[in-house]
């Protein structure tokens, strides 16, 4: 972290340069061994905190978080506290989770049916290649570049490398081997999402780790709570 706040300013209205911030990363977390009971054993739910990538202006998305993607490989005790990112949970063990997400919302993988469905709806909106999608309209590039001006006075935005600061894009279905998750990425290797219209509230089973009342804050769960998918803004 360099002194640069996030750009543009809007207090300031100055562009200021935001190249002294490393990129916002895509965090993608993968369960693959089990810390479930065995043999009388109690083993300590995984815990993390992500409050998200560093901003200096809040008011601005910037520097909004990615989407954490959590792979459920195997069964689970854990709790992720993520309140300002939005979370994706796949896996074949999510069934199994134990323990409690908060989110700031929940979202999924955008899929070849999403592609073909706005196709459906637009059908000049891509052009197809087996499992590529090359956008045909230039769509917002989502860096940021500097204002020039051509031949012609007329102000043309232009990112470092070259490229015009809006783009046609080419989406390309990428696969795991390991477990044959499908997502779709972007030229930058973006993952692509798609919003869930109504939030999901159940993973697996709440899980309390034996805590059944917090007596500082008057609060005491119950013991048939279901939810365990929360969203920060409730």
């Amino acid at each position: 972290m360099l002194r640069y706040p996030d750009s543009p300013d809007p207090y300031t209205k100055l562009n200021i340069d935001i190249r002294s911030l490393n990129s916002v990363r895509q965090i993608i977390i993968c369960f693959n061994k089990s810390n479930f009971d065995t043999a009388g054993k109690e083993y300590r739910p995984v815990i993390i905190f992500y409050d998200g990538p560093e901003r200096y202006n809040t008011l601005t998305t910037v520097r909004d978080s990615k989407p954490i993607i959590v792979n459920f490989n195997a069964p689970i005790r854990a709790i992720l506290y993520a309140p300002n990112s939005p979370v994706v949970i796949l896996g074949d063990a999510k069934d199994s989770f134990r323990g409690f997400i908060v989110a700031k919302k929940y979202m999924r993988l955008k899929t070849t049916a999403d592609f073909e469905a706005e196709l459906q709806d637009d059908p000049g909106k891509y052009t197809r290649d087996g499992d590529s999608f090359q956008s045909t309209k230039a769509v917002s590039n989502p860096y940021y570049g500097k204002n020039h001006t051509d031949k012609d006075g007329k102000v043309i935005k232009i990112r470092d490398n070259g490229e015009p600061e809006t783009i046609k894009w080419l989406y390309t279905k990428i696969v795991n081997p390991a477990n044959g998750i499908e997502m779709y990425v972007d030229d930058y290797g973006n993952v692509q999402y798609m919003a869930l219209p109504n939030a999901p509230t159940k993973c697996g089973t709440f899980d309390n780790f034996g805590r059944t009342d917090f007596t500082s804050h008057g609060y005491h769960i119950d013991d048939s709570s279901a939810k365990n998918l929360l969203l920060s803004g409730n």
